[in-house]
């Protein structure tokens, strides 16, 4: 997460408070708890150790067109009550409700939700058809806000000290998904392609990766296997429909890292090309859990030749 600047942080604060005003039914107890949290919404989003009190039903949100209609539950597992807000984006990270434009509503899209206790969101798209027949990627965020301590009853029930309050938002994938998009998205990743294009002494060689199905596929850990069992990884990487991502082959160099742009990935890697002959995916299925498919890399001469691995 980038930095955040103190005016853009006084500018949401200013917005919430605007917002709130907005809610007559909001007590003054959750505008209270709900604008002294969300400065600390900076710091707990950065940090990956936060634990969330209301938790999801799902990992990932998937609604499919037609109906365009789905839900999601949402359970409190605190012993306090907490405040929710929920919304969609179209993959803008700093997204608010009221700048995201994404063509989704979500009903209801702020209510308390008392401890234990279970919500169901319903998520209704509202935009048009999707003329190439491809999956969509959005996303849905929620944000939790926990209810303050209750003020102790007399001088001799405090404890020294100052409260913080911790605003966490979770944002998950939301897929719009055509009803005449060719193929099967639990499938998909056994679809992609993998070929390293060999280099010459001037150009070096370089690995690609392509996803020709209509569906994204979300692969939480890519390696490349060769022969006496060695591993290279690849990272993590999320394949749109129809889109072939390229890794840089190269050494490492020395006390650096090299850098990677939004469409390529480093790939560091002393031994020859050749020698990495099959792919392996970790992808994240429609239900959360985590398949393992494996591909043959093929080759392609400098010369544009296709060779199949050994």
């Amino acid at each position: 997460m980038g930095a955040v600047s103190s005016t853009n942080v006084s500018s949401a604060i200013a917005s919430r408070e605007v917002w709130l005003a907005r809610e007559p039914w909001v007590s003054h107890r959750w505008r209270t708890a709900l604008l002294r949290s969300w400065l600390c919404a900076c710091c707990a989003l950065a940090n990956g150790d936060a634990k969330a009190n209301v938790v999801m039903s799902a990992t990932r949100v998937i609604v499919d067109l037609p109906p365009g209609n789905t839900a999601i539950r949402l359970r409190n597992t605190s012993p306090t009550a907490a405040l929710v807000q929920v919304w969609a984006d179209s993959g803008e990270k700093q997204s608010t409700p009221d700048t995201s434009n994404a063509p989704f509503e979500l009903t209801p899209s702020l209510f308390v939700l008392e401890a234990g206790q279970t919500q169901t969101v319903r998520v209704h798209y509202d935009g048009g058809p999707l003329p190439d027949h491809s999956e969509r990627l959005y996303w849905f965020n929620m944000l939790d806000v926990p209810s303050r301590e209750e003020a102790p009853t007399s001088a001799s029930d405090a404890e020294p000290g100052n409260e913080l309050n911790f605003v966490l938002r979770t944002r998950i994938k939301l897929l719009l998904r055509p009803a005449d998009a060719p193929g099967q998205a639990l499938n998909a990743p056994e679809k992609l392609v993998w070929t390293i294009h060999e280099g010459t002494a001037s150009v070096p060689a370089t690995l690609s990766a392509s996803n020709p199905t209509a569906f994204h596929v979300s692969c939480v850990q890519l390696v490349l296997l060769a022969p006496r069992d060695r591993v290279r990884s690849l990272g993590t990487r999320t394949f749109a429909p129809g889109e072939t991502a390229h890794f840089a082959w190269e050494p490492d160099p020395a006390g650096a890292t090299s850098p990677a742009s939004n469409a390529d990935a480093a790939l560091k890697s002393e031994t020859a090309s050749s020698d990495w002959n099959e792919a392996v995916c970790h992808a994240v299925n429609d239900y959360g859990s985590i398949d393992t498919f494996r591909a043959q890399v093929n080759r392609e001469t400098a010369s544009g030749t296709a060779a199949n691995s050994n």
